[in-house]
């Protein structure tokens, strides 16, 4: 938030998102507007539980987050939903089928969207036609617990944008 690349009210994809646990972070403490898709059946019905403990947190103009169950790069898993991957400002992956992520959010997503995605490598990956524009060191120095959030950007919003 602080880079101004986030902000309240923007939306947010959970590639891959487990039990939850980051879609009501994001929804609760950032108020970004938040869906995840987990493919696997007992996640997601784990994930509307986990969701469903925290109704009376959401204030009036803040959404519980919504939990897709499919595979994230089928479009058919948003459009059952009423939703499209390109309505997304962030989408956010922990290590899981990241390099068919990155070449659908580099074909499909939205003009300016943020790639975050959460590894294990201090090294940025390299995906065609994203650009890494950031990265965050998660946890204590020299330990093995240590991860990283590399950010990225569609090449092409860069060069018209002259970031």
């Amino acid at each position: 938030m602080a880079e101004g690349w986030i902000s309240p009210g923007s939306t947010f994809l959970d590639a891959g998102s487990g039990d939850g646990r980051v879609l009501l972070l994001a929804a609760l403490i950032f108020r970004l507007t938040a869906y995840g898709v987990e493919y696997d059946d007992a996640l997601w019905r784990r994930s509307l539980e986990n969701i469903s403990v925290f109704n009376q947190h959401f204030a009036e103009g803040l959404d519980p987050p919504r939990v897709l169950c499919g595979d994230f790069c089928d479009e058919k898993t948003y459009s059952r939903h009423g939703a499209a991957f390109g309505m997304f400002d962030i989408v956010f992956n922990y290590a899981n089928d990241h390099h068919r992520l990155a070449a659908k959010v580099a074909r499909d997503g939205a003009r300016n969207v943020l790639f975050l995605y959460y590894g294990p490598s201090p090294v940025p990956e390299s995906f065609p036609y994203l650009v890494p524009v950031r990265s965050l060191a998660l946890g204590p120095p020299g330990s093995s617990a240590r991860s990283y959030l590399h950010a990225y950007r569609k090449r092409a919003y860069l060069e018209e944008s002259n970031l």
